[in-house]
């Protein structure tokens, strides 16, 4: 049964991208499922960064082609950069001192950190969170190192299933429930007159998304 919900969920979405297709990205869409896996790339063979709760709002920027979609990271999200690849100003920005800096994607949920999407260029600005002495594993020997944690740099994507996401905000589709429970009720009270005294059903809550500091954006 959970295979044909999961599979019903994904049809379902992609239904409704297909109803987009005209759409611009960025797009809103909303986790449907609590404790949802967002990743470092697409694929679940790939480490997960964050775990979302059912109705928070994700802004979509990408889809691929297996079912994967690409969205902002979320409020939280950090990456790794060697701390010699950076000078530091006094207010936390640091400037990248040299052309192809690898950037790491980091996880809250896992210590594993070798994922690179993004190259950072010679002079591009960076937002420093921390700086923390790490071991990195190459050519077979360990490396002790300053890593400076920073905000994800422009470009850099988080990575969903697409069956984890719905088009409806958490509103709507609480809406929608009440008024599916408000007509079971009308019904069950025409056939059970003795049952209308009841009390109702308690309603299901939703929480709202939050909203996202607004301090990444896509390289133009």
């Amino acid at each position: 049964m959970r295979g044909l919900s999961v599979i019903a969920g994904c049809c379902l979405f992609w239904t409704q991208l297909a109803l987009a297709a005209e759409q611009d990205f960025p797009y809103t869409a909303y986790i449907s499922q609590d404790g949802t896996a967002i990743r470092c790339a697409a694929g679940r063979n790939y480490y997960a960064t964050d775990q979302l709760k059912r109705g928070e709002m994700v802004e979509v920027h990408e889809h691929s082609k297996d079912g994967w979609c690409a969205i902002r990271p979320p409020e939280g999200s950090f990456s790794w950069v060697l701390a010699d690849s950076l000078r530091v100003d006094s207010d936390g920005i640091g400037i990248v001192l040299h052309d192809k800096t690898p950037c790491r994607v980091g996880s809250s949920v896992t210590d594993l950190w070798d994922v690179i999407q993004v190259r950072l260029s010679r002079a591009e600005e960076v937002e420093v969170l921390d700086a923390v002495l790490r071991e990195l594993k190459k050519d077979d020997k360990i490396e002790n190192s300053m890593w400076c944690k920073i905000a994800p740099p422009s470009g850099e994507f988080r990575w969903v299933e697409a069956a984890s996401l719905s088009r409806e905000t958490p509103a709507t589709v609480l809406a929608s429930n009440s008024d599916d429970q408000l007509e079971k009720r009308n019904d069950n009270t025409s056939t059970k007159p003795a049952e209308r005294n009841a009390d109702p059903a308690p309603a299901t809550v939703v929480d709202t998304a939050v909203s996202r500091a607004d301090r990444w954006e896509l390289d133009s």
